[in-house]
């Protein structure tokens, strides 16, 4: 049987039921389902309005487990059990660490770390070069990882000064942490060569 409860904040606004429905009772006193859809059959969202509250956008199944799955362990995140993300009824979600819910995804569609596997594999490992703005090479690494670890300097601004990436809009980073960095390349001569 379908069950409704109040959504806490917008009282007397907005229920939910167990099914994963939406009732707004905003124009009607005996309240009014809902239509709330996603045709990519990616989680449902919707945005709540209230009188004197900030509108929020919500997720429909975070709302249902909210109201009527038990989180005894104060677990931070909701799974569908049936891996459906639009089967919001309450029987068919579970409270998950973000671990659990990882390793729920992976088990249901191991093909979601092809491109995590790609990037490990093929493009993380670059051999870094880190130069003085002199041009004087001073120490080559296996990749952005261990020059941060051996100089402190963050590995993503690194890579910026490598790839030549704009880190805002038409602005390019020529160093990072005192030093320029450049990706090895066949020709480039080993440090103390």
């Amino acid at each position: 049987m379908e069950r409704w409860k109040d959504i806490p904040g917008f009282e007397g606004l907005y229920q939910i039921s167990s099914n994963g429905r939406l009732k707004s009772f905003k124009q009607r006193c005996d309240g009014r389902i809902l239509s709330c859809k996603n045709s990519k059959g990616d989680y449902i969202t919707t945005v709540l309005c209230g009188l004197d509250v900030k509108s929020r956008s919500v997720s429909i199944h975070r709302l249902v487990a909210e109201a009527f799955v038990p989180n005894p362990e104060n677990k931070p995140e909701v799974n569908h059990i049936d891996h459906d993300k639009q089967n919001n009824h309450a029987s068919n979600l579970e409270w998950v660490t973000r671990k659990e819910n990882a390793h729920h995804a992976i088990k249901h569609n191991p093909s979601i770390t092809k491109g995590m596997v790609r990037y490990n594999r093929f493009i993380r490992p670059r051999t870094i070069l880190q130069y003085t703005n002199c041009g004087k090479l001073v120490a080559e690494y296996p990749n952005s990882v261990d020059a941060q670890k051996a100089t402190g300097v963050c590995y993503r601004n690194i890579l910026q000064v490598a790839n030549r990436d704009e880190f805002s809009p038409g602005r390019i980073r020529s160093q990072a942490g005192g030093f320029v960095w450049k990706f090895k390349r066949s020709e480039d001569k080993a440090v103390g060569d």
